[in-house]
């Protein structure tokens, strides 16, 4: 199978799991990496393979990959973490901003810049030709720089949201 994206594509186009883990915990994406089928790790993350799974061990694809000394693999797994981890917390942001709860508790400004902040960085990723990890990371810290002050309205209890307005 590693090595082989087309049978992996095939295998999951009739019901194969593609985050079935051993009962050491080693999934298909620890032994592609562990391995050093770029190819197939590259296939298994199109395809949406757990980046955060673990084996018994703790140890993520990424770190099998280093200790095995397959460094394009374990590369190739921090980019594609970094970059999930910008487009998650994209999502998360713009799910709390739409969610019922969260209505009323911003002003006019601070919706402008909370919406225009996830849109730039949408753009952004979309846009960008040949980001690196830690073009993904930089980025996700400057949205949250902007977001966390936003985010921590939004999901306050409505009595502390009514306090900090009296005062």
């Amino acid at each position: 199978m590693l090595g082989r994206c087309d049978i992996v594509r095939e295998l999951l186009k009739y019901g194969a799991n593609i985050n079935e883990v051993t009962v050491r915990g080693y999934s298909t994406l620890h032994y592609a990496a562990l391995w050093g089928h770029l190819d197939t790790v590259k296939t298994l993350v199109e395809l949406g393979a757990n980046l955060h799974a673990q084996n018994f061990r703790g140890e993520k694809a990424n770190e099998v990959a280093r200790s095995y000394s397959k460094i394009a693999c374990a590369e190739y797994l921090s980019w594609a973490e970094a970059k999930q981890n910008l487009q998650e917390y994209i999502t998360q942001g713009r799910d709390a901003f739409c969610d019922e709860k969260a209505q009323g508790k911003l002003n006019k400004e601070e919706k402008n810049l909370f919406m225009s902040s996830c849109s730039v960085k949408a753009d952004w990723m979309e846009n960008t030709k040949n980001p690196s990890a830690q073009d993904f990371t930089e980025q996700k810290r400057h949205l949250e720089n902007i977001l966390s002050p936003l985010l921590d309205k939004l999901t306050a209890p409505p009595e502390a949201t009514a306090k900090t307005k009296k005062n």
